[in-house]
């Protein structure tokens, strides 16, 4: 089975595998292209229907002539938030009435869309944590619309959007899907082609509003530019694409710092801020808001005792950050000298963003490191906060100029302009590398 790019289309060996636990049966009869009967009506898909179905094209989705045995209902749904809320101790936001009431008419509306409810439930079965993160950021994104002065009927659709964010990963190579470490650039192409391929879904079920599948195409967009498929920003981009946006990240805060380090509102706030060039001003400040409704009370991570270590840390990562930063502006500047526009304009946008986030933050200035080589020497625990403040957005600066990092080296790769540490009349040191203490020595030109 092919998809609509042309590219092998792996949803129906997931569904193959979800009917080893709940009837997968076909709905109607299923014809290739030419007209000719592939599978009967009522057929289960097995691995071996599987395996005749793949090596067709077909004039209808796949999907359109299935049927699931048991599929997510309202109230499963709802059961999957309020669990989450109690898991993370959150309890107090479900006496929101209105949110509540919200949720439910969502989840409803959800139900209006049997081809919806098929993809999520193969989610649920095939890949259970995206699942469960895609709950967390789809409760985000419907906190961060009921905060923002839009139509219920709208929230309700960022809300099916949120859901169905990730949906064209399904109609992806699972292992790829799957894969833990560095990705080839052909593999990270291949994985962003799901936004593309969640679009074309989207847009061909019945009555769903097109809005949802742009939501769906755009999440991974910034304001400044410097996202993908595109590289669209500004007032190109639709607001609902851009609260999907918002709340991935919050979910991943909340996931990385407020679970794993009992972090509460503290956690959000820096790094939110280190972020905030990349969204609509009324989704950031939606987003503040709804982080506040997440977080139980405040907490500081580190002891007492480690925050003079903590300062020696913070002023090593800026001199590295620093160092990097050098190395990359030359490169930047002559692969924007060098090659076609097309080729450089999200590297460029990346860095043009990022340069406002350092200028803005004054983390990487002499003054900040003054200022943390004081509470070294003599100790203050008022600055305390404030030290623990700046791990977090040095953390979240170093992991956009991670994005920075991989987005020149594929040009390089790409573009054949020069291996990763000679570039026509530049040296480029990894960001890795220098963090590594590998690469000690300033690149020049």
């Amino acid at each position: 089975m092919y998809g609509d790019n042309g590219e092998q289309d792996y949803y129906v060996g997931h569904l193959s595998e979800v009917n080893k636990s709940n009837c997968v049966l076909t709905s109607s009869d299923i014809k290739n292209d030419k007209g000719a009967l592939v599978v009967s009506k009522g057929t289960p898909v097995t691995g071996s229907i599987s395996k005749k179905i793949i090596k067709h094209k077909f004039l209808k989705r796949l999907e359109t002539c299935i049927s699931l045995e048991h599929s997510i209902t309202p109230d499963e749904l709802i059961e999957e938030f309020n669990q989450l809320v109690q898991t993370q101790g959150n309890e107090t936001i479900l006496q929101q009435e209105s949110l509540v009431d919200l949720l439910r008419a969502s989840c409803e509306t959800l139900n209006k869309y049997p081809l919806l409810v098929q993809k999520f439930t193969v989610m649920q079965s095939r890949f259970p944590l995206l699942y469960k993160k895609t709950i967390g950021s789809s409760f985000v994104a419907l906190i961060i619309a009921w905060k923002m002065d839009l139509p219920n009927r709208d929230r309700q659709h960022i809300f099916i959007a949120a859901l169905m964010r990730d949906v064209g990963l399904l109609h992806i190579d699972p292992s790829l899907v799957e894969k833990h470490g560095d990705l080839t650039h052909s593999e990270l192409r291949a994985l962003q082609s799901h936004v593309a391929i969640g679009k074309v879904f989207l847009d061909s079920v019945p009555d769903l509003p097109k809005k949802v599948g742009r939501a769906v195409l755009e999440h991974h967009e910034c304001s400044d530019g410097s996202g993908y498929p595109y590289g669209k920003g500004g007032d190109s981009l639709c607001i609902d694409g851009q609260v999907l946006a918002m709340a991935g990240a919050v979910a991943a805060i909340y996931r990385k710092k407020v679970i794993t380090k009992v972090y509460a509102l503290e956690a959000f706030v820096p790094i939110l801020q280190i972020n905030m060039h990349l969204y609509p001003r009324s989704v950031y400040k939606a987003a503040l808001i709804a982080a506040s409704y997440m977080t139980n009370s405040l907490h500081r991570f580190y002891p007492d005792s480690e925050i003079p270590e903590l300062c020696s840390r913070n002023i090593l990562k800026i001199t590295q950050l620093t160092l990097w930063l050098e190395s990359a502006d030359a490169l930047t500047s002559h692969c924007v000298s060098t090659l076609p526009e097309d080729k450089t304009s999200v590297i460029l946008a990346m860095a043009n963003r990022l340069h406002k986030v350092v200028d803005g933050s004054g983390l990487l200035t002499q003054d900040n490191v003054t200022w943390l080589q004081s509470v070294v020497d003599k100790p203050r625990i008022e600055h305390y906060g404030e030290v623990e403040h700046q791990v977090l957005m040095l953390e979240a600066l170093q992991s956009h100029f991670r994005q920075w990092d991989s987005r020149l080296t594929h040009c390089i790769q790409t573009e054949n302009i020069g291996s990763s540490d000679s570039i026509g009349e530049y040296s480029y040191a990894k960001l890795d590398d220098i963090l590594s203490g590998k690469s000690e020595v300033l690149p020049v030109a």
